[in-house]
């Protein structure tokens, strides 16, 4: 079983205050040119065969192209089967309809029934501590839900324990968001 990590473009256009991403820079994105990306999907999906996919993008689906990039895996998926399973480490935080996309596109090619959405803390002072942008939760939340309601699987929230700011009664109020909610955590 192969296992490959991809990376599509690399930096971070905002400034989290604890991710080396960013760095708090708020770095510059470098993209890999599409055509190049598409070259190399002709040689691993009919030569390599990979089982199981990963973008390492810090915000795979910040632009459009990121979805065609997804429906070009797609198209493979139909054709050779692989990858079988398709996952990113960093969805983008914003212009999230493009990640509603790839989701759907991952779930409906059956290529995973995870769906992970990076949070960090509901806390808004956290947020403006860490000067953290997101769009609404609430209407994310929603979004993810119906993709949930759709295909199966499970909704994580990523959070990360400990940011400037957090408390332990913020922790149970993210709590009490997400239980009622089956969100299950992922936690560093």
């Amino acid at each position: 079983i192969f296992f490959l990590f991809y990376e599509s473009s690399r930096g971070c256009p905002f400034g989290c205050t604890y991710c080396e991403w960013g760095g708090g820079t708020s770095s510059k994105v470098s993209f890999k040119p599409t055509e190049y990306i598409y070259e190399d999907y002709e040689f691993i999906f009919n030569e390599i065969k990979p089982h199981y996919m990963t973008f390492t993008d810090a915000n795979l689906g910040i632009f459009p192209r990121d979805v065609e990039i997804i429906k070009k895996i797609c198209d493979y998926k139909v054709k050779t089967g692989y990858p079988k399973r398709l996952t990113y480490s960093g969805p983008a935080k914003v212009k999230t309809q493009n990640i509603y996309e790839i989701e759907t596109l991952i779930a409906s090619h059956g290529m995973s029934k995870d769906y992970k959405m990076s949070v960090q803390d509901l806390d808004p002072i956290v947020a403006v501590n860490v000067n953290r942008i997101d769009e609404s939760l609430d209407d994310r939340l929603n979004e993810y839900i119906k993709i949930r309601n759709k295909y199966g699987g499970l909704l994580r929230f990523e959070l990360i324990m400990g940011l400037p700011g957090s408390t332990i009664n913020s922790f149970y109020k993210t709590l009490d968001y997400t239980l009622p909610n089956d969100i299950h955590g992922t936690y560093y």
